[in-house]
């Protein structure tokens, strides 16, 4: 079920945005003029992940610099402590308005 969370022209490009989609906690990402979703605790100690900052194509934890594949969830085997991947959303962009499938 894809749920409202935002606008487009709210976050920009390279931006970080945590909104609530349905009860739940997500990060949403602008990078290369697309819109990602992941959930916005990191899995090592459950920073908030919208506090962090982009590298690439990874989010970087703001506490412990653990490193997850925005695209994909998948945490960088460099970032060991954080032992498991993120949970990531599938996006819809209509007109001004970002959607996010909960």
């Amino acid at each position: 079920m894809f749920v409202k969370v935002a606008k487009l022209s709210e976050i920009k490009e390279g931006g970080l945005k945590m909104v609530d989609a349905d009860g739940e906690d997500v990060c949403l990402i602008k990078s290369g003029g697309n819109v990602y979703a992941i959930q916005d605790n990191c899995t090592h100690e459950d920073a908030p992940l919208h506090e962090g900052r982009l590298e690439g194509n990874e989010l970087v934890c703001p506490w412990h610099e653990a490193r997850f594949d925005f695209a994909t969830g998948k945490v960088n085997p460099e970032t060991d402590w954080a032992k498991r991947d993120v949970k990531i959303y599938n996006v819809k962009v209509e007109g001004d308005d970002i959607l996010v499938d909960v």
